[in-house]
């Protein structure tokens, strides 16, 4: 396939933080009053956290029925031949893998210090943004080393990474993303939908000047030419990269098969970062497919908060939990109809190019999401700013 050089637009922004171990989902405990810390609150949240870690050790690598074989399309349009591949384990654990985390700062007005049981669409939303970053700014062949004698990729990775970080001051720590979403009528500590992740994720892109790109958020499977230009054309006409997110709901009870071929279909695009979805009372971050089976990353993982004073002076092996090794998979059939699709555009031409690629996917398949050129003028798109119902 054909990938993108890496941006030369300024650097992002760098960023203090705070909070560090390994875990994984029982009921959601109700949160606290604001201010208040029960001893039963902490007894529950101590709770939770144990039966995170130690189930960890009894998750399976891969759901029954699901494909361990190949071929996978992956990522951007990349195909791998094997699960064994090597360019394809490096390409898997070069993406940003965002958990469950414990011990770090409370999150505003609430005495949660874990996320454990409810956090796991605000991890995948993470892990669609870090990716998305990353892909702008050292390209879409960048992958991760550990010994890497280039600074630059380097101070770029780690500053992208800091801005993930769980500490109050990272612009879209756990932290921000939770208090964000009492404006959609989340509560600290309740699950979000893909529609309130999704409009979330803009919300706080938005608030963070110096970030390099935009976010759409494409309302009722309609991506609108007109409005997506509007937005990322600047005064000198220059285009700014953006983030399309699609939250979608592809049945009633469990997805429709009907579907099954079209979302195969975008990992193909060279666009897609991701797909923010999973199984009902989980979300995943699903990063490719292989035959009738998506490969995820799991975010029902309990760590330690890192706790990095300066990203600038971090090392190497304080970063080294944000990234996979174990490569799991699950059958499509088994999916929740809920999830959000994303799409880096870094151009016009990308966008056109998204644009022709999905009305030919479209003819093919029974197509998931559509494009128009111009949005009908009766719509009112922040109608349906939510809060929406089918949280995970």
């Amino acid at each position: 396939m054909e990938h993108n050089s890496p941006s030369t637009l300024s650097d992002l922004p760098s960023t203090s933080i705070a909070p560090t171990e390994t875990q994984t989902i029982p009921p959601a405990s109700s949160s606290p009053p604001p201010g208040s810390v029960t001893l039963w609150s902490k007894v529950s949240e101590g709770l939770t956290n144990f039966f995170y870690v130690t189930s960890e050790r009894l998750r399976p690598t891969n759901v029954p029925g699901a494909n361990m074989q190949g071929p996978i399309s992956f990522l951007g349009g990349v195909s791998y031949p094997t699960f064994t591949d090597p360019a394809f384990l490096s390409d898997f654990q070069s993406r940003p893998w965002m958990t469950y985390r414990k011990d770090y700062p409370p999150i505003q007005d609430s005495s949660y210090t874990s996320d454990a049981a409810w956090g796991c669409m605000l991890r995948t939303g993470q892990m669609m943004l870090a990716s998305t970053l990353l892909v702008h700014k050292l390209g879409r062949d960048w992958r991760l080393a550990w010994d890497d004698k280039d600074t630059r990729s380097w101070s770029s990775y780690r500053k992208i990474t800091g801005l993930f970080l769980d500490a109050p001051s990272a612009p879209y720590s756990i932290h921000r993303i939770a208090a964000a979403g009492t404006q959609y009528g989340k509560k600290i500590g309740e699950w979000f939908g893909p529609s309130t992740i999704a409009h979330v994720l803009k919300k706080l892109v938005m608030e963070e000047k110096e970030c390099p790109l935009t976010i759409h958020v494409a309302t009722d499977g309609v991506i609108y030419i007109d409005v997506v230009t509007a937005e990322c054309l600047q005064r000198d006409q220059s285009w700014k990269s953006v983030l399309i997110l699609l939250p979608l709901m592809l049945g009633l009870e469990g997805m429709n098969p009907v579907y099954h071929q079209a979302l195969k279909a975008c990992f193909t695009f060279k666009q897609c970062v991701g797909i923010a979805g999973g199984k009902p009372n989980s979300s995943y971050f699903f990063v490719g497919t292989a035959d009738e089976s998506v490969l995820y990353l799991d975010p029902h993982i309990m760590r330690p908060a890192v706790d990095i004073k300066d990203v600038e002076s971090s090392t190497k092996n304080d970063f080294s939990s944000y990234h996979c090794e174990t490569v799991r998979t699950i059958p499509l059939i088994s999916l929740d109809p809920s999830l959000v699709l994303g799409f880096y555009c870094r151009d016009r031409a990308d966008f056109d190019s998204l644009c022709v690629t999905a009305q030919e996917v479209a003819k093919a398949s029974t197509p998931i999401f559509s494009i128009e050129k111009r949005e009908p003028e009766f719509q009112d798109r922040d109608v349906d700013v939510i809060s929406d119902n089918d949280d995970f």
